[in-house]
């Protein structure tokens, strides 16, 4: 089963930017800009679908560079997961689950698209399952020392599966 990002992100976190969110003049197709040098967080929410498969789940992010053809990426997302039982605390700052990562080269055409992919097992994941709200929260690991690419990473698309 799979969920598709629909909209766009809202930015929960207090501290940081999100991406600058633009549309492509000759495309018309949205994306969220990732910068190297600032910090920025796009938070997404979703609830999960009845069917959902409790399991490894891979976040998959379709990106592109519009202008280099070299350098990597470190794409990082984080899961916090909200059962119906699970209490809301408006005090906390978020019970997000541990950042997940991944590396990825850009396309050796500029402009031309590429997906990356995160695995999240059950924990990771924080526990995510049918009819859970939950939020991911997208950035940039500009800290990472792999993330050497000079360009922005502009994220098109982002999509969820799971197990099954």
């Amino acid at each position: 089963m799979t969920m598709i990002a629909q909209g766009g992100p809202k930015n929960l976190d207090p501290v940081n930017p999100p991406p600058n969110i633009s549309r492509d003049p000759v495309t018309g197709h949205y994306f969220a800009a990732y910068s190297r040098l600032v910090v920025e967080n796009a938070d997404w929410v979703f609830e999960v679908p009845d069917g959902w498969t409790a399991g490894t789940q891979t976040l998959n992010l379709r990106w592109r560079a519009p202008a280099v053809t070299t350098g990597d990426v470190v794409w990082a997302a984080r899961v916090e997961a909200l059962s119906a039982e699970d209490g809301i605390d408006t005090s906390a700052v978020s019970s997000f689950a541990a950042a997940q990562t991944v590396t990825d080269t850009a396309p050796p055409t500029a402009g031309d698209q590429t997906v990356a992919q995160i695995t999240f097992s059950v924990p990771q994941a924080d526990d995510m399952a049918a009819f859970d709200m939950f939020r991911v929260r997208i950035f940039r690991d500009r800290g990472d020392a792999a993330d050497n690419m000079l360009d922005d990473a502009q994220l098109m698309r982002f999509w969820w599966d799971d197990a099954a």
